[in-house]
């Protein structure tokens, strides 16, 4: 996964039970501790990304809602469209509202 990087190095001081369990599943999968310590933070880190991006999307919604700005209805209506016809067929239970802007 890091081959070939210059890596920089840490010192992590870590509860001694922490510790343990780490040196275990290192054992358990036959992999070197800092191996599975950088997986770990990339992980974290992505995920921490991931929400920081879907609170920048939530926000910027929460904003433009209901303006001029706000989600094309045309554009949703043909989003709802397409959905129901790759789920095999249009149901008209499901119907996509329409609605007007005020």
């Amino acid at each position: 996964m890091y081959t070939f990087q210059t890596m920089s190095s840490v010192h992590l001081p870590l509860p001694q039970d922490l510790h343990l369990a780490l040196r275990r599943a290192a054992q358990d999968l036959g992999r070197p501790v800092t191996e599975i310590i950088r997986e770990a933070l990339a992980e974290w880190l992505a995920e921490r990304e991931r929400r920081r991006i879907a609170g920048d999307i939530e926000a910027y919604a929460r904003a433009v809602a209901g303006s001029d700005q706000d989600l094309d209805l045309a554009w949703e209506a043909a989003g709802v469209e397409s959905l129901l016809a790759a789920e095999g067929g249009r149901d008209e239970r499901r119907k996509a509202p329409s609605r007007k802007r005020p």
